[in-house]
């Protein structure tokens, strides 16, 4: 177990060093990892105010996204049937329900931020990592993200919460695109 912890916590803390080395201001570091809905408890031992938000998209959305990243850019990762990319995102979810609320921990579904009350979901993420913003700026920072606005755009979001700092992400353009993200991140979508 002294081996595992070493390596565990190496891990953790060469993330957070690496997010922080990126914006030396920022007060939230951010990892968007699916598969660390697996680890939460791990990363609790290490970082013990980590606040999970874990996002919940529809298992049949993330399974026909699994179905076509196995067939490209994810085929080392990404599960080949709906069968096997359900158990997945069974797993994944089931895990992070059960560790995440064993610290801070917010659950929110994938879909509610696309309805008309998004943006009050919205505002509880960013309460829920100690950042204040208003319905405007929540409204205004869903917009800029929205499929239509990057597609018009031809780009992808750096996410909404950039370096812990609303007005950066509400006021940056996004990244051109370039394949699937490996910068860190909030949440944990599953």
């Amino acid at each position: 177990r002294e081996e595992f912890d070493a390596a565990a916590g190496t891990s953790v803390t060469a993330r957070v060093d690496a997010a922080q080395r990126m914006k030396p201001t920022a007060s939230v570091v951010l990892e968007k990892s699916p598969a660390h809905s697996l680890s939460i408890r791990t990363a609790r031992r290490f970082v013990p105010d980590v606040t999970v938000i874990h996002l919940v998209r529809d298992g049949r959305d993330v399974a026909s996204s699994m179905l076509a990243a196995s067939a490209d850019w994810g085929k080392l990762w990404a599960p080949s049937s709906i069968a096997a990319a359900a158990r997945v995102w069974e797993r994944d979810v089931t895990r992070a329900r059960t560790e995440g609320p064993l610290g801070p921990y917010l659950e929110l579904r994938y879909e509610s931020l696309l309805g008309a009350d998004g943006w009050a979901d919205l505002q509880r993420a960013f309460a829920a990592c100690g950042i204040d913003v208003g319905e405007d700026a929540a409204r205004s920072m869903l917009e800029a993200h929205s499929f239509d606005n990057m597609a018009r755009n031809r780009s992808v979001a750096a996410g909404i919460l950039v370096g812990g700092e609303a007005t950066d992400a509400r006021a940056a353009p996004p990244p051109p695109a370039s394949g699937p993200s490996d910068r860190p991140g909030l949440y944990v979508i599953s």
